[in-house]
């Protein structure tokens, strides 16, 4: 007798869906696709996904009936820019110098590609990916913010916040990295590219972001999607019984500058919720003797922190970003990486957001606080973002991108 498993008979009648996530680091990637995943799943499909950091993947898609597989990396860090002004350039330091270099990568995404043959890639900053998918003509969308989602212009865009007096090295890196592509593309009889910005021709670009928050402010005759966050994580907490104003704070200890702004959210007599990854005995010591400060163990739920906080601190992940401007919150900025600085630097500008650059050796941390906790401007500044985006609904978000799936898979 042979035994047919229904639920396996079934699943071969879905579509199949694969998400990949290959460069960026933090939880936001995986994360943020988490509640589409869900209505994905909800909408019948097959997921998988194929993710460059398998356990933060596990731990938060883990209620979800998906298959989770080890993405390709790039190990070579070696001879990269002192500074990189494009997204060509960051790419260049991460395997698309030569096609030598190139290739292994892809081949590999490739191989994974084929073996799970999805109906549908969904690519969450995946160069590489990208290429394979030209490949093996694969169906494909984008997802996420503007950084990883460069306007269709030639050369590509300086970033915002950085200053090069002679551009053409803009152009000659750019063409280096193309010449790297349209090698690999070659070898497997794929068409070349003409320009760098065609690798992110795709059927559908899910621009997770508003024009606000756009890395590239300069993009033209795009559609934004809103961003996409999940608040619905973390764990639940209590504040201290201090009357003050509440501020949830998430820092990384290695930040530059990390004692200097622990010490001023400690003494600054606020109702403060910490959340510092991996905390060190030193730091946990230092937070257990104020009374006004609670220290978490893992991270908070977000959905309490944006109903109970006045003001947050953090390092400026455009979710977090993002959700705080919706629910109308003041922010303190500490960008850590390249892709936040760039966020910090257009929100400054338009008054959004209080920022403090960790790298400068003479910050006033009290008086930042201060600054973002009081500032009137500021606080009318995202009172009106709040205004303008109150019908912003993340359901009707998901609905949509599930459509647009749907639409792509008929």
């Amino acid at each position: 007798m042979f035994l047919i498993n229904p639920n396996g008979y079934f699943d071969l009648l879905k579509k199949h869906i694969v998400f990949v996530w290959e460069l960026g680091g933090g939880l936001g990637h995986v994360a943020g696709f988490s509640p589409l995943a869900q209505a994905l799943i909800n909408a019948g499909y097959q997921l998988s996904v194929i993710s460059q950091n398998v356990t933060s993947a596990a731990e938060i898609l883990d209620k979800l009936p998906i298959d989770i597989y080890q993405a390709p990396i790039y190990r070579q860090h070696t001879d990269k820019l002192e500074v990189t002004y494009s997204y060509p350039e960051i790419l260049l330091d991460l395997g698309y110098k030569s096609s030598a270099e190139l290739m292994p990568l892809v081949a590999a995404w490739q191989n994974l590609l084929g073996l799970l043959k999805p109906d549908l890639v969904i690519s969450d900053h995946s160069p590489s990916a990208l290429i394979a998918c030209r490949i093996l003509n694969l169906k494909k969308i984008m997802i996420g913010t503007g950084f990883f989602s460069p306007p269709h212009v030639s050369p590509l865009p300086l970033f915002v916040g950085t200053n090069l007096p002679d551009q053409k090295r803009l152009v000659d890196h750019e063409r280096q990295m193309l010449l790297s592509i349209n090698q690999v593309l070659d070898k497997s009889a794929t068409p070349p590219l003409k320009q760098v910005y065609e690798l992110f021709h795709v059927e559908e670009d899910f621009l997770c972001t508003f024009a606000e928050l756009d890395h590239y402010p300069e993009r033209q005759n795009s559609r934004y999607w809103g961003p996409r966050f999940d608040i619905d994580i973390g764990v639940n907490f209590t504040w201290s019984k201090s009357k003050t104003s509440k501020i949830f704070a998430y820092i990384k200890q290695d930040v530059p500058g990390f004692d200097a702004l622990l010490e001023a959210l400690l003494t600054s007599k606020k109702n403060v919720v910490l959340y510092v990854p991996s905390a060190s005995k030193k730091t946990k010591q230092t937070c257990a003797s104020y009374k006004n400060v609670v220290l978490l163990n893992a991270p908070a739920n977000m959905r309490q922190v944006l109903e109970q906080a006045d003001m947050i601190v953090c390092h400026a992940g455009h979710g977090v970003v993002s959700a705080a401007l919706l629910h109308g919150k003041r922010l303190l900025l500490i960008p850590s990486q390249l892709e936040q600085s760039m966020l910090v630097y257009l929100l400054a500008k338009q008054r959004l957001v209080a920022a403090v650059n960790p790298r400068n050796d003479n910050n006033n941390y009290p008086k930042a606080i201060e600054f973002a906790c009081t500032n009137a401007e500021l606080g009318k500044n995202v009172e009106l973002f709040q205004k303008k985006y109150a019908e912003f609904d993340s359901s009707k978000q998901l609905a949509e991108m599930v459509k647009s799936c749907a639409k792509i898979l008929a």
